[in-house]
């Protein structure tokens, strides 16, 4: 299945959580590298090893699996987990959550707080209606707003600001700050706690005006509030800060007059021009690029800087901007306008 475990120390002991709790020593773990085996020590002072946590450095072979890596030890013996979040060892490392009982898959999320300077898009992780949905903070104007679809406007972009005394602030290219439930002209300060999100490394912003609140929006991305708690049931508390440069565009644009022409890719089909915005979170399952000609235009095919790539091309991932263009020649007989063109 996709169910996420996080693992943690609970009392010794190796726990495991697929809740929204607040990160603490327990959570995290620090990789070393010896040059050959790699280790994972929590904040704790405890090693990962099989089937649980130890006093003594345990080492591990990495290697990617569907995904994620598989955990070896120097004897042979593959780390394994099993759907109830037990722990065992197999010298067989090929274990696929989607068909079996066991999992040899492990994902390691680095968390690092927001830099100063640097620019970010936010969202909270929401859970809503069984599913986890990513809402992107943005200013209209005055208002804050949330919005399920990303934009790479300069209202979505939010510039980290660090104070002399630790404080963060947040401030977008229409200049605005963000506050509780808001936005505003003046700076504001907020304080970054770490966080365990439903699908990536959060945090929670906390503020100590109006007697000390967390910053939380409501679920059902119908608007914001605060808390002196975090965990609120019809809130979410956690926020992720995706940099603006791990975010690609990818634009289809065509040529001539061409209304009613349309590009299919990863499974969604838009009237040109057409933009995508790619994050790391998103998955390509349809690589195809096509394009479908309109009433009065005919598709003569693609091309990007120039060369010509066909009229389908593959793209199943992308590692910076692109930008192509559906080339269209007027058709010799136009059912739109019912007549030959000269």
């Amino acid at each position: 299945n996709d169910k996420r475990q996080y693992f943690y120390n609970d009392g010794g002991t190796l726990g495991v959580s697929e809740k929204r709790t607040e990160w603490s020593n327990e959570y995290l773990f620090t990789c070393s590298f010896d040059g050959q085996y790699f280790q994972f020590k929590n904040m704790k002072g405890k090693y990962l090893g099989h089937k649980g946590l130890s006093d003594a450095a345990h080492n591990f072979e990495l290697a990617e699996y569907l995904g994620g890596v598989n955990l070896k030890t120097p004897n042979g013996n593959y780390f394994v987990m099993n759907a109830e979040g037990g722990f065992d060892h197999s010298t067989i490392g090929t274990y696929d959550p989607a068909s079996t009982d066991f999992s040899t898959i492990y994902k390691f999320e680095e968390f690092n707080f927001p830099v100063d300077g640097e620019t970010y898009y936010i969202y909270s992780d929401t859970y809503y209606n069984d599913e986890y949905v990513n809402r992107y903070m943005y200013a209209d104007g005055s208002n804050l707003k949330l919005n399920t679809s990303l934009s790479t406007d300069a209202a979505y972009q939010w510039t980290c600001i660090v104070t002399e005394d630790g404080k963060v602030q947040f401030k977008n290219g229409a200049g605005k700050y963000l506050k509780h439930k808001g936005v505003q002209d003046a700076p504001y300060d907020f304080t970054l706690n770490k966080y365990n999100a439903n699908h990536a490394i959060a945090a929670t912003l906390f503020s100590s005006a109006d007697g000390g609140r967390y910053f939380v929006v409501k679920s059902d991305g119908t608007g914001f509030n605060q808390s002196t708690i975090v965990e609120t049931g019809e809130y979410c508390a956690d926020f992720v800060f995706m940099p603006v440069n791990e975010v690609k565009v990818f634009t289809v644009k065509g040529s001539n007059n061409n209304t009613g022409a349309k590009v299919t890719w990863n499974g969604e089909t838009k009237t040109l021009p057409a933009t995508w915005v790619i994050t790391p979170q998103t998955t390509i399952t349809d690589a195809t690029l096509s394009v479908s000609g309109s009433a009065t235009h005919s598709f003569d095919g693609l091309s990007e800087a120039g060369n010509d790539l066909g009229k389908t091309i593959e793209i199943g991932s992308l590692d910076a901007n692109r930008a192509i263009t559906a080339k269209f020649t007027p058709a010799f007989f136009s059912t739109f306008y019912g007549e030959k063109w000269v």
